[in-house]
């Protein structure tokens, strides 16, 4: 596999932590900064692919991240050569470039958690996603029964949300899945630990599976806390007038009611794993979160924060809903009205509940937007 060769990198180790992982970033042949007007070039998709298929994983556009620690002295001297080897040419300039906006904006963020603690809290950015090593040497043949094409396997994983800006104001938003944690990131916002049937469906790629879910985005929408909030951020680059590159960040919070309809209810969540090294990992890794999801169902939530949590959603939109009204769009106002009337419906259920508190996995079927 070779790319056309107009496009640059670089590697560097992450400073939002020291665990050894490292962040591969893709740009312009000649450019020092990071140029995403490449993310709908067919090569860069090309990149995508084979980057996540040797243990990288896009967690933002043109950012690409170590999924296990990698070796200053080996393993990135390997990815370094795969990639010129395939066109591409790295780049000092980027290096140093990017090192030194990331150190800043993590130094930003650091002052900023000891003037606000309360606000700000520990990220380390990992996003690893059901993607893995088509080149790898075969190393781990599989343990467990491998499904034929058309067979269903079960699987648990974490259901996250993922948010793709094409500019400030427009975004597309996607469901997926992940084996491996929880952890958000300027893109992706954890839901909730979900399962489901996924059929095995023809590869194109020798030695690596395919499975698609047999729900649909709709049935996993249906399964979302209805009080569930949550944050993406963008981080734009920029010329000042007196020639200087910055950024600035744009947050966009929102309430899952607001923004469900913006997912594509027919869209399943595809997996593709390698055969001889990941499909064992796979499906331990689904026991594993059966039994985390197990044990986070047998805890108990409070009924008075759950109140809290309500009062706190309905009065955020039903300032959106005046809001809306009052530039007459009725459509929207009514649309929020609906949810917020669904919302009263769940109250009314936990006011019946004579206890104290209840098991956290009986508050997600009451709160579910089914």
């Amino acid at each position: 596999m070779s790319f056309d060769s107009k496009f640059d990198f670089c590697l560097i180790t992450n400073p939002y932590n020291k665990n050894g992982k490292s962040i591969i970033f893709i740009t312009s042949r000649g450019l020092d900064y990071i140029d995403e007007t490449i993310i709908s070039d067919e090569n860069y998709k090309k990149i995508k692919s084979f980057l996540q298929n040797n243990n990288f994983v896009e967690i933002e556009f043109c950012s690409f991240e170590s999924n296990e620690a990698i070796s200053v002295l080996k393993n990135s001297d390997e990815i370094i050569t795969k990639l010129e080897d395939r066109g591409l040419k790295y780049s000092k300039s980027l290096e140093l470039k990017v090192t030194h906006e990331m150190e800043e904006m993590h130094k930003h963020d650091m002052e900023s958690r000891k003037l606000f603690p309360e606000v700000f809290h520990t990220s380390t950015y990992n996003y690893p996603t059901p993607v893995f090593n088509e080149f790898q040497k075969p190393v781990n043949p599989p343990k467990y029964k491998v499904p034929e094409v058309g067979e269903k396997i079960n699987l648990y994983f974490y259901l996250f949300l993922e948010c793709h800006f094409i500019n400030d104001n427009d975004c597309v938003l996607d469901l997926n899945g992940d084996f491996h944690n929880s952890e958000n990131n300027h893109f992706r916002n954890f839901l909730k630990i979900s399962k489901s049937d996924f059929v095995r469906i023809d590869s194109e790629i020798p030695n690596v599976l395919a499975f698609q879910s047999v729900k649909k985005y709709s049935d996993f929408v249906k399964e979302v806390n209805i009080l569930y909030n949550g944050k993406f951020k963008m981080i734009k680059h920029f010329m000042t007038e007196i020639g200087q590159k910055g950024y600035k960040t744009n947050e966009y919070i929102y309430n899952f009611v607001e923004v469900k309809k913006n997912v594509n209810p027919e869209n399943n969540i595809t997996i593709q794993v390698n055969l001889n090294n990941y499909f064992n990992e796979m499906i331990e890794r689904s026991k594993a979160i059966k039994k985390e999801l197990t044990s986070t169902e047998q805890q108990t939530i409070s009924l008075d924060f759950i109140k809290s949590e309500i009062n706190t959603v309905k009065d955020k939109l039903s300032n959106k809903m005046i809001s809306l009204a009052s530039e007459d769009e009725y459509e929207k106002a009514n649309y929020i009205k609906n949810n917020i009337t669904k919302i009263d419906d769940k109250l009314k259920v936990i006011n019946n509940i004579n206890n104290e508190t209840i098991l956290f996995g009986e508050y997600m079927k009451i709160f579910n937007l089914e």
